[in-house]
This record gives structure tokens, C-alpha cells and sequence, in this order.
């Protein structure tokens, strides 16, 4: 029998560029993370790190500031498409959807697919007929900013193809370990600005965009998805962790990975090793992380930069 381990939770907010923004609007997302941790902390010590994974991405997808749930981001078309994932470390049981409309919390369609369903991943029309049934359909309206973003944008798309790490920042991800040692992570996303309709990203994909196993650790990324389907950056930051190296060696080597193969400004990663142990990295200009575990006196919500972690 495991003896009981200390709870802990690690989320960000998305890697990319937020230079441009204000000191009161860095301040807001910095409240807002701080808000989903301790949500999702207060889950995994009551609940269960699946839980705890869950509801710190539900209040994220729920806070509008973030390219998740409400706050996300335009296709070339107009539309908003969304993918999230939810994977449970104990039995490698995951939830998934992609390219999904109309549904305020992909989050909790992912975890209803994961323990309603025979299926991991959903797409499309059927995930929304899913959310229908299962109560979770609900319109999306985006916020005036996010669309008056979209028709600048949609008069020059080329301009912000090249360079969509600046504008593919804010998904969101979250991993937890609870009382049990049981590992959860979970991701939600808008996916990129301008990206075609049906396009799924790393967030939908276990192995890429998430991983979660109790014996090694869990993994959250984020960044520009084609670049972590390439490299499967999840399950290579977890493939580190089950050599025995730690969180934060697991997630430096994942980036140094990545950015050999595809190179700078393509991702972030956040983690936690199966003795509760937190690790984050990234190859972007920024990337909102904040973590708590018991015994720490308050949660810790900051904003990275590349040269933090030099």
C-alpha cells in the first residue's frame, strides 16, 4: 500500500508573446490563474487529482481572458472551434474532443467522454451532439476585442501565420497529484488564430499535447500545435520522468528537444513527477504558470520568460 502523498498542482496560462500587454491586464491574468489554482488545489485535496486538473481548467475556459472555453480565438472563417483532453494516471484513461462549437466546457465534455464513453477522442458534429446530451451545450459568445482582433487580422492573415506563436498564447493545462499518488492532467484550447476549420491541434492528442502515469508523472504543454505533434512532447517529458530524473529536468530536456527539431518560439511545458515534485519550461518569450502544494504557506502565480530559466 502507497503511503499518502502531499497534493500538489501545477497550471499555466499559455506560452507565447505578452509584451503588448498592460501592466493592469497582466495583473488580471496573473488574478486569474491564481483563482483556477486554487480551485483545482482545493479539488485534488477533496477530491481526486482528476478533479483537481478538471476544475482548474473549468475556471480558466470559464474566466474569458484565456484562448479556452469563452475566450477563444477566431478560425480563418469566424468560427470557434475548440479541443481539450483529460487523462487519469492511474489506468492511462483519457477523454478527448476536437474542432468542437458551441460548447462553453470542452473540458467537461472531455471528462464525460472519459467515463461515459468507450471512445478517447471525439470530433465535430458528434462531440457537439454528445454535449447535447449530456447537458453541456451552450453558446460561446466572444468578447468585441477578440473579434475586432479577428477582422484585423482576417485582412493580412499571412502576416500572423508566419509569427502564430504571438497570437496562439492562453491555452490552457494543469496537472495534480493527490492524497493516493493518483497523477491527472488536463488542457483546453481555442486552438490557433485563423487556423482552418476541422483543424486539430496537440491539445486533443495524448502523447502531445498531455500525458499522465503514476509511476513517472504528469504533462500539460502548450504552444504552436503542429510543432508538439511532431515531437509527441508530452510523452517525451514523460519518457524522462520514468528514468527517475525529476519534474524540471524532465521539462528542460523536452523544450532543449523541441527546439532542436523545430526550433524557438513553439512551446511551453508544465509537469509534475510522481513524488510531487514541479517542472516547467519553455522556449517562448512568456508563459503564466502557477503552482501549490501542501505545506506551502500560498500559491505561487508568476509570469516566465525565456531568460528565466537560463
Amino acid at each position: 500500500m502507497k503511503s499518502e502523498r502531499k497534493c500538489a498542482i501545477i497550471l499555466h496560462g499559455g506560452a507565447g508573446d505578452l509584451s503588448n500587454l498592460s501592466t493592469n491586464e497582466l495583473g488580471r491574468l496573473t488574478r486569474a490563474t491564481t483563482k483556477a489554482l486554487e480551485r483545482g488545489f482545493e479539488s485534488t485535496k477533496g477530491k481526486t487529482a482528476l478533479d483537481g486538473v478538471q476544475d482548474a481548467v473549468l475556471t480558466m475556459e470559464n474566466s474569458g481572458l484565456f484562448n479556452a472555453g469563452i475566450g477563444s480565438v477566431f478560425t480563418l472563417s469566424g468560427r470557434i472551434e475548440m479541443d481539450a483532453a483529460i487523462m487519469n494516471g492511474r489506468n492511462l484513461s483519457c477523454g478527448a474532443v476536437g474542432a468542437v462549437s458551441n460548447v462553453r466546457n470542452p473540458i467537461l465534455l472531455a471528462r464525460r467522454i472519459l467515463e461515459e464513453t468507450d471512445h478517447s477522442l471525439v470530433v465535430g458534429r458528434m462531440a457537439r451532439r454528445l454535449a447535447e446530451k449530456f447537458g453541456l451545450a451552450g453558446t460561446v459568445l466572444p468578447s468585441n476585442k477578440r473579434r475586432e482582433m479577428w477582422k484585423q487580422m482576417r485582412k493580412n492573415p499571412a502576416k500572423y501565420l508566419k509569427k502564430n506563436i504571438a497570437y496562439a498564447s492562453d491555452t490552457v493545462g494543469a496537472v495534480a497529484i493527490d492524497a493516493k499518488g493518483n497523477i491527472a492532467s488536463g488542457v483546453s484550447t481555442g486552438g490557433l488564430w485563423l487556423k482552418l476549420d476541422g483543424r486539430v491541434g496537440d491539445s486533443a492528442l495524448v502523447g502531445a499535447g498531455l500525458y499522465a502515469e503514476n509511476e513517472a508523472g504528469g504533462v500539460a504543454a502548450t504552444g504552436i500545435g503542429e510543432a508538439i505533434m511532431n515531437v509527441l512532447l508530452a510523452k517525451i517529458v514523460h519518457g524522462y520522468m520514468s528514468t527517475g530524473r525529476s519534474a524540471m529536468d524532465a521539462c528542460k530536456f523536452g523544450i532543449e528537444n523541441i527546439t532542436a527539431k523545430k526550433g524557438p518560439n513553439t512551446a511551453g511545458l508544465v509537469a509534475i513527477d510522481s513524488q510531487g515534485n514541479f517542472g516547467y519550461a519553455l522556449n517562448t518569450k512568456t508563459m503564466i504558470v502557477a503552482s501549490m502544494s501542501e505545506g506551502m504557506d500560498r500559491p505561487t502565480a508568476k509570469i516566465l520568460t525565456d531568460r528565466s530559466l537560463a
